[in-house]
């Protein structure tokens, strides 16, 4: 038993210092333990700001969307006064976020507002209030 013990660890090179070894297939050598851990404790340390930052972005964009909600609430078009428009506000949310172009933006909160409530609006007021959201859209991108 003796005898195989040794022949064993001739066989795996016992004797020879770990970076003589030669890795089996030809594969580079392994980076030291220190390199990697401190290329983890970095990957941690970048993922932790990348979730902070990621934070901040959504809270950004809840409080803009909750700016685009009492804009659109206090514009009531339709003198309701009782703030029902929840479905024609979540879509024109949804339309601020996708157009860039006050016209355009008009266009599609005129065709909303139609659609639910089977009236026409005038497009200028439609384009008045398209420029409040497009200003408000452009004040939270431009701050940092």
């Amino acid at each position: 038993m003796e005898r195989k013990a040794r022949r064993l660890l001739r066989e795996d090179g016992a004797g020879e210092t770990p970076q003589a070894l030669k890795r089996r297939g030809g594969s580079p050598d392994r980076p030291r333990k220190a390199k990697y851990l401190e290329w983890k404790s970095t990957d941690q340390f970048t993922t932790a700001k990348q979730k902070k930052a990621g934070e901040n972005d959504m809270e950004s964009e809840m409080k803009t969307n909750l700016q685009f909600v009492d804009v659109l609430n206090e514009w009531d078009p339709f003198k309701l006064k009782n703030g029902d428009y929840d479905t024609e506000i979540a879509d024109t949310i949804q339309a601020i976020h996708e157009l860039d172009n006050p016209e355009a933006l008009a266009a599609r909160i005129q065709s909303i507002y139609e659609f639910s409530f089977e009236e026409i609006i005038p497009l200028e007021q439609c384009i008045k209030i398209a420029n409040q959201l497009l200003q408000i859209k452009d004040n939270d991108s431009c701050t940092i």
